[in-house]
């Protein structure tokens, strides 16, 4: 069975293990594309969580029957791999800040911290481009709301590439 399939007992299941120890969490990376009205395929599931409760979360995934993969924060879970990401880390051009969800359990990224992230991780890698388009088509996103929601923290060479991305998005939604 693929994520695709059996992404929602996946999801349960770690909204329900973050829950029993008190922890919250923000879904991110591909999965929560498809709460913004985009939905890809994709072979993990991504977390967001203060680095203060990573060793909380990872022992309470082991305790629940998942394993450690041993290398980037990736676990197994019900046979499909979890990473954990949290604030302070570093993964290519992407370095993390704490969830917005304050209370415990998972919730979705809102989409101003999405589009953030897809920005940051685009500058070197093509997917992270292309969900960002298709995050700014498929929300009628303006260049004013990425002004006022997203751009706040760029730097100058990610808020332009951002704003080359916005139009292309204007691009292919008119042709």
């Amino acid at each position: 069975m693929t994520l695709f399939e059996n992404r929602h007992k996946v999801i349960d299941a770690l909204n329900s293990i973050l829950q029993q120890i008190g922890v919250p969490a923000d879904l991110i990376g591909g999965v929560a594309l498809g709460s913004y009205n985009y939905i890809r395929n994709t072979e993990d599931v991504d977390i967001l969580i203060d680095k203060s409760d990573y060793d909380k979360v990872a022992n309470a995934i082991i305790r629940t029957g998942g394993d450690s993969l041993g290398k980037n924060n990736k676990f197994s879970l019900s046979g499909h791999t979890i990473q954990i990401c949290y604030n302070g880390l570093k993964v290519r051009n992407t370095t993390f800040k704490k969830p917005s969800n304050t209370e415990a359990g998972l919730r979705v990224v809102d989409l101003p911290q999405l589009l953030l992230m897809k920005i940051e991780a685009g500058i070197s890698q093509f997917r992270h481009r292309a969900d960002f388009i298709e995050l700014v088509k498929r929300n009628d996103i303006s260049l004013q709301y990425l002004e006022d929601c997203v751009f706040g923290s760029l730097d100058k060479m990610a808020r332009a590439q951002a704003i080359e991305l916005w139009k292309r998005a204007q691009e292919e939604r008119t042709s």
